[in-house]
């Protein structure tokens, strides 16, 4: 639920944070929002007042965006209006009779009279919970009194489950436990506290969509936002909801592991239910580091996944065995971009912080971590330098005897494989455990070839020695993506 609520917090401040005007007329009085723009969707009103704009004579103003206020002082300059909060001037243009705010991408026009809004299915009125069962997808979102369509193949605000009164919400691959929701004069209704507090009702339209209802309130703050959804099968029909690869094919070339210059900063990108999503850690200390983490998507004109507001920075600590014990959020409403160059490097810049816009990361595959198959762990490491590895692997073949691979290679990114070479070795043990140094300890010289399936598996793709061929190891799930922060 908080990967939800971030993503539409982050869509509805962006419309706060706004611009518009001109000199020379009389602007004072109360402005209301006319429609809006996102990319090249025009958005419509659906309440008059979701943005208001009140421009007083005393030269105060007061700016109201989904339930939220700014105040702060007003004068009338060179380029249009100047609003001021807390020191920080805004300057807002005007274009013939409206007032046009713009910012990130958002703009919306205001004018003296309130907008005639868009008109809704009107409810539907049920008798039965079962009416609610299904599988939901967000089709359109209402912030701020406008209302935005939403493409469901490429959404990262997952879908709703509902089953006889159970709700459970999944988005970008994190899912919530199902919750019980109370069904009473047709509207399904519950509400989490667990991370920001949220009330949330639902009800069916007449024209069989779900209108997804949420109140956000953080501290004396509170935020309505609002879901139209509809039937998976509707929208998707029978066959597999589209990946956001497959609908965006470019975002492949950064699935990896990254890292700068001096190991000390990993990015991991990769795919998630339902998304693409960017993880970036950066050692400070033996045990602190800082966290970032990004939901992206791509950005055709720019070419380059982007991050929309959706930023957040933690700075961390953990204990000797790696276990985080504290994490505290610095950030979480930071926009950044990251681009791959011509020599396949990776760029990363955050608006918030710009430590590293002039640092550049090296591919290194999706390969360390550790790794089980049957009998045998296996261990890959980065060396810490250029594209080299050291990988390990044991297999307890018996009781008093077991075989153990010490390997290095250089990982190749024009084939994404990890060829290796070295020795294997046969260790011998006595009735007590201990290694018997006495034994002949067979050696041989052993080339292999590791790569990652599309299931995060580590695959043996060739190999001279026949013991290894076809086997697959599975990530280690008690250590699953310690690797990020195994400095």
């Amino acid at each position: 639920m908080k990967k939800v609520i971030s993503v539409l917090l982050a869509l509805a401040l962006s419309l706060m944070m706004i611009p518009a005007f001109a000199e020379g007329a009389d602007y004072t009085g109360t402005w209301y929002i006319q429609r809006g723009v996102s990319g090249e969707e025009t958005l419509e009103v659906v309440d008059p007042e979701g943005i208001t704009l009140e421009l007083r004579e005393d030269g105060t103003f007061a700016m109201n965006t989904a339930g939220i206020t700014a105040e702060g002082t007003w004068t009338v300059g060179e380029d249009g209006v100047v609003l001021t909060v807390d020191g920080t001037p805004t300057t807002l243009r005007v274009e013939g009779e409206e007032l046009v705010l713009d910012s990130a991408g958002a703009v919306a026009y205001l004018g003296r009279t309130p907008a005639t809004p868009k008109e809704l299915p009107a409810p539907l009125t049920v008798t039965e919970v079962e009416a609610f069962n299904g599988t939901w997808v967000p089709v359109a979102q209402i912030s701020s009194g406008l209302f935005a369509k939403i493409d469901p193949a490429t959404s990262q605000l997952g879908e709703v489950v509902i089953e006889n009164g159970m709700v459970k919400t999944t988005a970008d691959g994190y899912e919530t436990e199902p919750a019980e929701f109370t069904f009473a004069d047709g509207v399904l209704s519950g509400e989490d506290t667990s991370i920001i507090p949220t009330q949330m009702s639902m009800t069916l339209l007449e024209d069989g969509s779900l209108c997804y209802r949420m109140t956000v309130t953080l501290g004396e703050i509170t935020m309505p936002v609002i879901l139209i959804c509809a039937p998976k099968q509707a929208v998707f029909g029978d066959g597999e909801e589209p990946t956001y690869s497959e609908q965006h094919p470019e975002v492949l070339a950064f699935d990896s592991y990254w890292v700068s210059g001096d190991g000390l900063v990993r990015i991991d990108a990769h795919h998630t239910d339902g998304g693409y999503e960017i993880s970036v850690v950066e050692m400070t200390g033996k045990t602190a580091f800082n966290s970032w983490e990004y939901l992206v998507v791509w950005d055709e004109e720019a070419k380059a996944l982007v991050a929309n507001g959706t930023g957040m920075k933690s700075a961390c600590t953990m204990d000797e065995n790696g276990n985080v014990t504290e994490s505290k959020v610095e950030y979480e409403d930071s926009s950044a971009q990251f681009f791959i160059n011509e020599d396949g490097q990776l760029s990363w810049s955050d608006d918030k912080d710009p430590s590293f816009d002039a640092t550049v990361f090296n591919r290194i595959g999706r390969l360390p971590g550790r790794y089980i198959c049957d009998r045998a762990q296996l261990r890959i490491n980065w060396a810490g330098e250029d594209l080299i590895y050291d990988v390990n692997m044991d297999w307890a073949d018996s009781a008093d005897q077991s075989w153990s691979w010490m390997l290095s290679g250089n990982y190749d990114p024009a084939t994404d494989t990890l060829p290796l070479n070295g020795v294997r070795l046969l260790y011998t043990y006595k009735d007590n455990g201990e290694l018997d140094l006495e034994a002949d300890q067979q050696e041989a010289e052993v080339n292999v070839t590791l790569a990652v399936d599309e299931e995060g598996f580590i695959v043996v793709t060739e190999t001279d020695d026949p013991s290894l061929e076809g086997l697959r190891f599975e990530p280690d799930p008690d250590i699953y993506g310690m690797w990020m922060w195994e400095f």
